[in-house]
Protein backbone atom coordinates (compact mmCIF):
# COMPACT_ATOMS: atom_id res chain seq x y z
CA UNK A 1 0.00 0.00 0.00
CA UNK A 2 1.32 3.25 -1.04
CA UNK A 3 1.23 6.13 1.13
CA UNK A 4 0.05 9.62 -0.14
CA UNK A 5 0.65 12.95 1.10
CA UNK A 6 -2.09 14.40 3.06
CA UNK A 7 -3.75 17.87 1.61
CA UNK A 8 -2.79 20.68 4.14
CA UNK A 9 -6.14 21.84 5.35
CA UNK A 10 -7.39 25.90 5.31
CA UNK A 11 -5.12 28.47 7.39
CA UNK A 12 -6.76 28.22 10.84
CA UNK A 13 -4.95 31.42 11.59
CA UNK A 14 -6.34 34.35 10.58
CA UNK A 15 -6.07 37.13 12.50
CA UNK A 16 -5.59 40.87 11.41
CA UNK A 17 -7.75 39.77 8.04
CA UNK A 18 -10.37 42.36 9.27
CA UNK A 19 -7.79 44.77 9.56
CA UNK A 20 -6.33 44.63 5.93
CA UNK A 21 -9.30 44.56 4.78
CA UNK A 22 -10.21 47.65 6.74
CA UNK A 23 -7.54 49.42 5.84
CA UNK A 24 -8.45 48.70 1.93
CA UNK A 25 -11.52 49.83 1.94
CA UNK A 26 -11.00 52.97 3.82
CA UNK A 27 -10.17 55.72 0.85
CA UNK A 28 -13.26 54.28 -0.99
CA UNK A 29 -15.77 54.94 2.13
CA UNK A 30 -13.68 58.18 2.35
CA UNK A 31 -14.08 59.16 -0.87
CA UNK A 32 -17.88 58.25 -1.35
CA UNK A 33 -18.54 60.32 2.01
CA UNK A 34 -17.01 63.40 0.41
CA UNK A 35 -18.97 62.73 -2.44
CA UNK A 36 -21.97 62.38 -0.05
CA UNK A 37 -20.67 65.62 1.12
CA UNK A 38 -21.10 67.46 -1.89
CA UNK A 39 -23.96 66.89 -2.63
CA UNK A 40 -25.35 68.45 1.03
CA UNK A 41 -23.50 71.20 0.35
CA UNK A 42 -24.71 71.81 -3.04
CA UNK A 43 -28.07 70.92 -1.72
CA UNK A 44 -28.16 73.42 1.46
CA UNK A 45 -26.75 76.30 -0.93
CA UNK A 46 -29.84 75.98 -3.63
CA UNK A 47 -32.27 75.92 -0.37
CA UNK A 48 -30.54 79.07 0.88
CA UNK A 49 -30.57 80.73 -2.56
CA UNK A 50 -34.09 79.88 -2.79
CA UNK A 51 -34.93 81.35 0.04
CA UNK A 52 -33.30 84.85 -0.47
CA UNK A 53 -34.63 85.23 -4.21
CA UNK A 54 -38.40 85.10 -2.11
CA UNK A 55 -37.33 87.37 0.62
CA UNK A 56 -35.45 89.84 -1.54
CA UNK A 57 -38.78 89.93 -3.65
CA UNK A 58 -40.57 89.96 -0.83
CA UNK A 59 -38.81 93.23 0.01
CA UNK A 60 -38.49 94.32 -3.64
CA UNK A 61 -43.06 93.84 -3.67
CA UNK A 62 -43.16 96.33 -0.45
CA UNK A 63 -41.20 98.96 -1.76
CA UNK A 64 -38.12 98.24 -0.21
CA UNK A 65 -34.07 97.33 -0.37
CA UNK A 66 -34.38 93.81 -2.08
CA UNK A 67 -30.27 93.70 -2.25
CA UNK A 68 -30.07 93.89 2.10
CA UNK A 69 -33.12 91.39 2.48
CA UNK A 70 -30.73 88.90 0.28
CA UNK A 71 -27.76 89.90 2.24
CA UNK A 72 -29.49 89.48 5.38
CA UNK A 73 -31.35 86.20 4.01
CA UNK A 74 -27.39 84.44 2.68
CA UNK A 75 -25.56 85.48 5.04
CA UNK A 76 -21.54 85.05 4.65
CA UNK A 77 -21.10 81.57 3.94
CA UNK A 78 -21.74 81.44 -0.21
CA UNK A 79 -19.83 84.41 -3.09
CA UNK A 80 -23.48 85.39 -5.14
CA UNK A 81 -25.17 88.31 -7.38
CA UNK A 82 -28.31 89.59 -6.74
CA UNK A 83 -30.44 91.25 -9.64
CA UNK A 84 -33.74 92.83 -8.62
CA UNK A 85 -36.16 94.82 -10.69
CA UNK A 86 -37.95 97.63 -9.00
CA UNK A 87 -41.75 98.06 -8.14
CA UNK A 88 -43.56 100.10 -11.34
CA UNK A 89 -47.37 100.34 -9.90
CA UNK A 90 -49.59 98.28 -7.57
CA UNK A 91 -50.04 94.96 -9.04
CA UNK A 92 -47.27 94.73 -11.57
CA UNK A 93 -44.52 92.10 -10.63
CA UNK A 94 -41.27 92.28 -9.57
CA UNK A 95 -38.29 89.88 -10.32
CA UNK A 96 -35.37 89.31 -8.14
CA UNK A 97 -32.34 86.40 -9.71
CA UNK A 98 -30.06 85.11 -7.05
CA UNK A 99 -27.13 83.25 -8.63
CA UNK A 100 -24.45 81.83 -5.97
CA UNK A 101 -21.56 79.69 -6.44
CA UNK A 102 -21.45 76.20 -4.60
CA UNK A 103 -18.05 75.86 -2.87
CA UNK A 104 -16.40 72.70 -3.41
CA UNK A 105 -15.04 70.67 -1.43
CA UNK A 106 -11.08 68.68 -2.61
CA UNK A 107 -12.26 65.48 -3.54
CA UNK A 108 -8.88 63.74 -4.76
CA UNK A 109 -8.90 62.69 -8.34
CA UNK A 110 -13.06 64.57 -8.78
CA UNK A 111 -11.88 68.07 -7.65
CA UNK A 112 -9.54 68.76 -10.72
CA UNK A 113 -13.05 67.38 -13.51
CA UNK A 114 -14.91 70.07 -11.57
CA UNK A 115 -15.34 73.59 -12.81
CA UNK A 116 -17.51 76.16 -10.60
CA UNK A 117 -21.06 75.69 -9.69
CA UNK A 118 -23.83 77.86 -9.51
CA UNK A 119 -27.26 77.56 -8.48
CA UNK A 120 -29.60 80.36 -9.69
CA UNK A 121 -32.73 80.89 -8.39
CA UNK A 122 -35.79 83.88 -9.57
CA UNK A 123 -38.80 84.53 -8.06
CA UNK A 124 -41.39 87.47 -8.82
CA UNK A 125 -44.16 88.96 -5.92
CA UNK A 126 -46.90 91.69 -6.88
CA UNK A 127 -46.14 94.89 -6.05
CA UNK A 128 -48.28 95.94 -2.79
CA UNK A 129 -49.80 99.61 -2.20
CA UNK A 130 -47.84 101.45 -0.11
CA UNK A 131 -49.05 102.40 3.75
CA UNK A 132 -48.07 105.09 5.34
Amino acid sequence: MARTKKRAGPVQDERGVELVEFIGMMPILLWVGLIIWQFMVFGHCMLVTAAAARDGAREAAAYGDAQSAVDESIGDFYEYEVQAGSCGGIGSPVRVTVKAKVPLIEIPYVSEYIGDIETEHTATFRCEPRYQ
